[in-house]
């Protein structure tokens, strides 16, 4: 029998969603479902009757009529994985296949009834979860954090090496411990709190804690967790535990060499204080004694003597600026500043900075012009205030340079004052401007300036101002000169003059 003719049966072959196809003892094809075309790509027509040798390559026809062969003297149904030529998608796929054979009655072989699923997706993704869990399974060995499974009641079900390894327990003890026997009692109102979210959310941490190690020690640790389906069907949790005892160790650290640092300072400063203090006794006198001798009361002195007396006050005036500017920079990092903010006139207050520094101006060709409203104000110490611009007017007419132009002017800007001293000079690039905003730092290093200074103008100025609830903020260029500008809250406005 070479053909099937029995509508029933194709009926019911076209239903099948798997490819059917029969065949004959001479493995010719004699019927295949609608399944077959869409599977293979191929008509019922282009092979009826033929082994299908222009539909498949000549290997696969070879093997097909092999394992035809095998089937009929095997005498039973067989399932087997085979390789076949698609036409419709262009390659070769995988199909899981089944084959019956029939005979006649004398034993013949009479048909081979087939079917064919086409598995080729199925594998692939078959394929690609066994890499997937290869890749998982050796992300979990290797993790360097700890990965933990456990039972609702804290037993542990699975975890890494790392996990071994912060507990310090091995794999066989740890099977039979429990996660509340690994934490101490001072965690149970945290683990509470964590309990309740992971049964609210469905997820807990990140949880900071320790973990009682098997060396009875304790480790610090951060945990992240979430719950998932057992495969007994029950939740399960899943944990992530970081080992944080170097962060631990670091931060104890900092906050030791953070306590060092700030005795240091402190006795630093307690050590400025006490020297400048002592200083300041002995330096008095040689001022006072230097004066006394300038008037003559011990006597008429001759003029290179007068020099040199004029010389030693000069010195020790000198000397004595630099006590105050040191104790001021210690009260100030102390936080033992006493200042008394009140309403501050700002053009008297420029005026006699003016004045004060007129004579040194003169001296190198400078001019101070000054731009401000009689009525303006600021909340700040008046003393305060005006050390603060005599130590940057006289920066800018110490280096600024020669025949250069010093501007003062103060304007209201909103609810504050604005007060800026600015020069026409030689500027500085930005390194060297910020070089000379940290203390005892200058514009230019010692090998290159000639001008005499330990750098503590500006630092102390801005940090006086900031004391006072102001701010300063400096800009310079190269070649252009300095533009310094102050800013405190205004008390009152006037209407801008000149003087």
């Amino acid at each position: 029998m070479d053909s099937l003719d029995i509508p029933e049966l194709e009926a019911v072959a076209e239903i099948i969603p798997h490819a059917l196809f029969v065949k004959n003892a001479r493995s010719e094809i004699v019927f295949m479902n609608r399944a077959c075309e869409d599977v293979w790509g191929i008509t019922f027509e282009s092979v009826r009757g033929t082994n299908a040798a222009g539909a498949f390559p000549s290997e696969q026809i070879a093997g097909f009529i092999e394992m035809d062969r095998s089937v009929f003297a095997g005498g039973k149904t067989v399932e087997f994985e085979e390789v076949f030529w698609s036409a419709k998608h262009q390659e070769n796929r995988i199909g899981w296949t089944t084959k019956k054979p029939l005979y006649e009655a004398d034993g013949t072989p009479r048909l081979l009834i087939c079917t064919t699923l086409d598995i080729t997706a199925w594998k692939r993704t078959q394929s690609e979860l066994r890499l997937s869990n290869s890749k998982l399974a050796e992300l979990y060995r290797l993790s360097p954090l700890g990965i933990a499974l456990n039972a609702m009641d804290g037993s542990f079900v699975d975890f890494n090496e790392a996990f071994e390894r912060i507990t310090g327990y091995p794999r066989e003890e740890l099977l039979h411990l429990s996660y509340w026997e690994l934490t101490p009692r001072k965690y149970a109102e945290a683990e509470k709190v964590q309990i309740e979210s992971l049964i609210s959310t469905r997820r807990y941490g990140p949880y900071t804690k320790t973990y009682r190690r098997k060396d009875g020690s304790e480790i610090h640790v951060r945990l992240n967790g979430c719950l998932i389906a057992g495969s007994d069907g029950h939740d399960q949790i899943w944990s992530i535990i970081e080992d944080i005892s170097h962060d631990e160790f670091l931060k104890q650290e900092l906050v030791n060499a953070q306590k060092a640092a700030e005795a240091a300072s402190e006795a630093k400063s307690l050590f400025l204080a006490s020297a400048s203090h002592e200083l300041r006794t002995p330096m008095n006198a040689i001022l006072g004694f230097s004066e006394a001798l300038e008037m003559g009361v011990a006597g008429t002195l001759g003029e290179r003597q007068k020099e040199y007396v004029r010389s030693i006050h000069e010195a020790g005036s000198y000397l004595r600026d630099l006590i105050d500017k040191i104790l001021d920079v210690t009260q100030i990092e102390s936080g033992r500043i006493n200042l008394e903010l009140g309403p501050v006139p700002v053009l008297p207050v420029i005026a006699r900075v003016v004045q004060m520094l007129r004579p040194e101006a003169d001296a190198v060709q400078m001019r101070i012009a000054v731009d401000c409203a009689p009525g303006l104000a600021i909340r700040a110490d008046a003393a305060r205030f005006q050390q603060v611009l005599v130590n940057l007017v006289h920066n800018a007419v110490k280096y600024a340079g020669k025949g250069c132009t010093v501007s003062i002017e103060a304007q209201a800007a909103g609810p504050v004052v604005e007060v800026a001293v600015r020069d026409d000079g030689i500027g500085m690039t930005q390194s060297q401007l910020a070089h000379a905003m940290t203390l005892f730092g200058r514009g230019k290093t010692h090998a290159e300036s000639t001008k005499s200074g330990i750098g503590l103008g500006l630092p102390l100025a801005q940090a006086m101002t900031k004391a006072q609830g102001g701010q300063m903020t400096v800009t310079s260029i190269p070649g252009s000169g300095t533009r310094i500008i102050l800013r405190f809250p205004a008390e009152r406005a006037g209407v801008p003059g000149k003087i």
